[in-house]
């Protein structure tokens, strides 16, 4: 019996690989491209599926796994023709997205400047860094992992730096972050990410990842912010909080520990704490100058 089980998974494996093999290079429209997509993924699912024993297939968890295997495998195999569509059809969405990622980079554009809350306005590198990798990976599940990630990233940077206020100020009030503190902070990250293919690549991910059972609020969370910034231009950005500092200078830094100095008593007590998380930064920051600076006169 175990020996038929095989030679059938077998038989289905080659069907699977020859209907892979056929796909054409380019498709009519990106709905045809899709459809013939899932139309293998469909099928082999199917095959797979009405081999496999009644408690199996009862099991809505092993059903979703087999899914998503199969899925990750398809679009694996297939990504390198699927998504060079994609990109080619929505390439001019991609360039306007791409150039104005870099018009406003170089403008240095702060989260505060497109309406998020000058206290959450902190630096994000690694989500940045995070983001800016999304055309690295092939499936789509891969890419909203990578959306997910950036955006626990975030999330993680700021509540810390909020319980690290709340714990020096005994505030046990905790804000609450919703979307519209959230989608600035994410436009931000995309302008100094400028991700080539990010229209394409949310594209991909909506429309070639049927297996998702979580995760949608990533990708939602990202549409967001990029419908944000699709109707921001240089006319509409906020001034920049003088608290916020990007290329930090020697009169930025003179002007940080200065304020920095007006915290402590002459005794070096602290007279008074951080109330939020972009003056918890800036301490951050200051003490990490202070700290090089003893080291080297140390030396």
């Amino acid at each position: 019996m175990d020996s038929e089980s095989d030679d059938y998974n077998e038989r289905i494996l080659e069907e699977l690989f020859y209907d892979l093999d056929k796909l054409p290079s380019t498709w009519h429209s990106l709905k045809d491209a899709e459809y013939s997509i899932h139309t293998i993924v469909q099928k082999s699912f199917m095959n797979f599926f009405n081999c496999l024993p009644t408690s199996k297939q009862e099991d809505e968890n092993y059903k979703n796994s087999l899914l998503s295997s199969l899925e990750n495998m398809i679009m694996a195999v297939s990504h390198e023709k699927v998504f060079r569509f994609i990109c080619l059809k929505l390439e001019a969405e991609d360039e306007l997205m791409y150039t104005k990622c870099c018009d406003l980079s170089a403008l240095k554009v702060t989260p505060d400047q497109l309406g998020a809350l000058e206290d959450y306005s902190i630096p994000l590198p690694a989500t940045i860094v995070e983001l800016a990798s999304l055309d690295l990976h092939e499936t789509p599940a891969d890419k909203l992992t990578c959306l997910s990630t950036a955006f626990d990233l975030t999330l993680a940077e700021l509540k810390g730096a909020i319980v690290e206020v709340i714990a020096l100020t005994c505030d046990n009030k905790i804000p609450i972050l919703n979307v519209s503190d959230i989608t600035p902070i994410l436009a931000t990250i995309i302008i100094h990410a400028k991700p080539v293919h990010l229209i394409s690549n949310l594209y991909y991910i909506e429309n070639f990842h049927w297996s998702k059972n979580k995760g949608s609020e990533y990708l939602l969370a990202f549409k967001t912010a990029v419908d944000k910034l699709k109707v921001v231009t240089v006319d509409v950005l906020l001034p920049r909080s003088n608290r916020i500092y990007c290329d930090i200078g020697l009169e930025d830094v003179m002007k940080m520990t200065s304020n920095a100095d007006d915290k402590y008593d002459q005794k070096g007590q602290q007279i008074s704490v951080p109330n939020n998380p972009l003056d918890r930064h800036i301490e951050h920051f200051t003490n990490m100058i202070t700290t090089s600076v003893l080291d080297h006169i140390n030396i």
